[in-house]
């Protein structure tokens, strides 16, 4: 009988690691809320998501590398495009709407032109229009290259291309008639060469900038960043010095500012002057991420080595991580696409009224994020005014104080749980 009686207290050791793991997913949740406390500003929340490797879902989704959200007052569409071909999702229900197959050429990047036009480049050497036609994707070849295109950019009036391949860059200007005709070709001639110079022209992107059809920006893996003028075939000057390996580069809105992707983490830097501002992204390793600007050229958006994506202002203040990684996603899954949109309006269509989406790939989830009108709206009418943060190491110290305070507290409830619930004879009997 005795055995009997002390069975109720042994049961309720016996269950203290399971209250242990649920007590350590409260303290994990509670960091993740404070490290998250500043981001009321504002806050992203996933609207769907899609699982491109779960079992039954369409192959379609399976290796896509490149997404980008269509033009206009509202945007419509989101497309996506890889191995397979182009995939054409509703950027509302993330419902898929059209596809079309690539015939296993790699598409190696592509751009809207149009709310009904897209740009697609092609591991063969073509470049294609593709329709959007009463949801329905039609193509026509609108040139051939016969060489191997790494990247391209679409002004925004969608009149002038630009292509690189290899260390040759070629522009194209659009035609009446809606073709492509060639327009001026840029050679290799950089004003300053890479530190070492074994090291192969690598062109990792390109940004018209200001006067479209007239001056490009063009960066390069090792030489640097550089503005060159079209019409000359020249460069005009410098605007990150070569010195290390670059990433991809993104401009703002206001066409003053470039963010680009370092060994160290994404600078910001004022194109007029190069002036270097505060790191707002400090990277874990490599250049092989994303970085665009979003809200108008005031906030900054890259992807992390924990598979998250983390959205700071550029000035350095943290705003908000967005957790692209969950339960189905596993360890290692890096997002390597990144689009944002701001033409979302509802109600009346006033400013006040204008929402965020932001849409994040990787192997194993493409999610699409979007904020409330109030977050935007507080973020877009924020000033640049506030401080940096504190180095990691100071500003996220009070939050792990706080932890290991949690942690004490855990053991202290197991050492007074099993003073009360166990005695002398149960030591015996555990024994």
């Amino acid at each position: 009988m005795s055995d009997l009686r002390r069975a109720p207290r042994l049961s309720l050791l016996l269950e203290l690691p399971a209250a242990t793991v649920k007590f350590l997913d409260l303290i994990i949740s509670s960091i993740y809320l404070m490290d998250n406390h500043s981001s009321a500003k504002t806050q992203y929340m996933d609207i769907w998501r899609q699982y491109p490797r779960a079992s039954g879902t369409d192959p379609w989704f399976r290796e896509v590398h490149l997404v980008a959200f269509s033009p206009g007052p509202c945007s419509r569409y989101v497309a996506f495009a890889g191995e397979r071909g182009v995939l054409l999702l509703s950027a509302d229900s993330g419902s898929l709407v059209a596809t079309l197959s690539s015939q296993g050429i790699l598409i190696k990047a592509f751009a809207w032109c149009f709310p009904d036009n897209l740009v697609c480049a092609y591991s063969n050497g073509n470049i294609a229009d593709i329709r959007v036609t009463q949801d329905r994707l039609d193509v026509t070849v609108a040139m051939c290259t016969r060489q191997h295109i790494d990247c391209l950019a679409v002004d925004r009036n969608g009149k002038y291309l630009a292509t690189a391949a290899g260390e040759v860059i070629k522009t194209w200007r659009r035609k009446a008639n809606g073709s492509w005709a060639e327009n001026v070709t840029l050679g290799s001639s950089l004003p300053m060469r890479a530190v070492d110079q074994t090291l192969p022209v690598i062109i990792t992107s390109l940004s018209w900038y200001e006067t479209p059809g007239q001056l490009l920006i063009v960066s390069y893996r090792f030489h640097g960043i550089h503005l060159w003028d079209v019409q000359s075939t020249s460069v005009l000057r410098t605007v990150v010095d070569p010195g290390g390996m670059l990433g991809t580069a993104s401009i703002s809105v206001d066409q003053k500012y470039l963010a680009t992707v370092t060994e160290d983490g994404v600078d910001v830097i004022r194109i007029q002057d190069k002036t270097l501002g505060r790191r707002p992204v400090y990277a874990d390793s490599g250049v092989d991420y994303p970085v665009i600007f979003l809200h108008g050229g005031r906030a900054v958006l890259t992807s992390t080595l924990d598979g998250n994506v983390r959205l700071a202002t550029r000035d350095g203040t943290s705003l908000q991580t967005l957790r692209h990684r969950d339960m189905f996603v596993p360890s290692g899954d890096i997002v390597f696409a990144t689009a944002t949109d701001s033409n979302v309006l509802t109600g009346d269509q006033a400013e006040s009224n204008r929402k965020y989406r932001i849409c994040t790939v990787s192997h194993y989830c493409i999610c699409m994020w979007e904020t409330t009108d109030r977050s935007a709206r507080n973020l877009v009418h924020a000033n640049n005014t506030q401080k940096a943060p504190r180095p990691a190491f100071r500003s996220k110290g009070w939050k792990w104080i706080l932890a290991s305070w949690y942690i004490s507290c855990l053991f202290a409830l197991v050492a007074i749980v099993t003073m009360f619930c166990i005695k002398p004879d149960d030591h015996a009997l555990i024994q």
